[in-house]
């Protein structure tokens, strides 16, 4: 499980990052049969909640799905594995992560870089050591 949060935290950061204008309050983004295929392709992980889903969060992942195209096929990949990720977590287990993202957001600057310096070093590892790692995750302090 802690995998997992430490998967949909990552995604988290992802769909924050460079966003912060990302929702517009005056338009509401469009409801799921609005999106073009290549969106629906792209977000089909969360077609079931996408007309119920609150309005900053849905353009949040039409920004992303904008930037998308433009991106390396192997960011693309990890994209789409961190988006079905996402849809397959339980309430309880998206909550946690959010709350964690609160938490990194509220941060002073230099320690949010030292734990994005962190997540990059760990993401680069072999799969066998992350698995080793989430087996015996290191204490926290």
């Amino acid at each position: 499980m802690a995998h997992r949060l430490v998967a949909a935290l990552a995604f988290a950061l992802l769909l924050t990052a460079g966003s912060a204008g990302a929702a517009d309050p005056q338009h509401a983004p469009p409801t799921w049969v609005q999106l073009n295929a290549q969106q629906q392709s792209l977000l089909a992980p969360f077609a079931q909640e996408w007309d119920t889903m609150e309005p900053e969060r849905r353009a949040r992942l039409l920004a992303l799905a904008k930037k998308y195209p433009t991106l390396s096929k192997e960011k693309q990949e990890r994209i789409q594995q961190r988006l079905h990720h996402w849809a397959t977590l339980s309430p309880e287990e998206r909550a946690k992560a959010r709350e964690r993202w609160k938490k990194i957001q509220s941060l002073p600057p230099k320690e949010r870089e030292a734990l994005q310096q962190k997540w990059l070093e760990y993401d680069q590892l072999p799969e066998e050591h992350k698995d080793q790692l989430r087996s015996n995750p290191p204490q926290q302090k």
